[in-house]
């Protein structure tokens, strides 16, 4: 900042380092900048749609295990296959912002199935 150099023309590097440097808004600055795991409403930092407190898969608790499972099988892979592709899946999902309209409909599904 200091030499005034920020080779991208949008001058990105810049804003992000001006958003970073504003302690008072630090925190807003990067929950805005984020808006998947985490996201900005009046004035409080709330879960986005990317946003999961347990792991949902390989878990011990039974019913984030009952989540996962459902999940799994929604996804319409191999039993046997890693683990890593279902969550390749998901963040390929997340990245296009559909991850939280496709996991809204396996909770309406659930809600359905019983």
């Amino acid at each position: 900042m200091d030499f005034n150099y920020d080779p991208i023309p949008q001058r990105e590097a810049s804003v992000f380092c001006r958003e970073c440097i504003d302690e008072i808004h630090l925190i807003e600055n990067l929950v805005k900048r984020d808006d998947r795991v985490l996201r900005l409403s009046t004035n409080a930092v709330v879960p986005g749609p990317a946003f999961k407190g347990t792991p949902i898969f390989n878990s011990e608790d039974d019913e984030n295990e009952e989540e996962g499972a459902n999940i799994k099988s929604r996804i319409g892979l191999p039993d046997r296959i890693s683990d890593r592709v279902r969550n390749m899946f998901l963040i390929n999902l997340d990245l296009q912002a559909n991850l939280d309209k496709w996991l809204k409909g396996v909770h309406e599904q659930e809600t359905v199935n019983g």
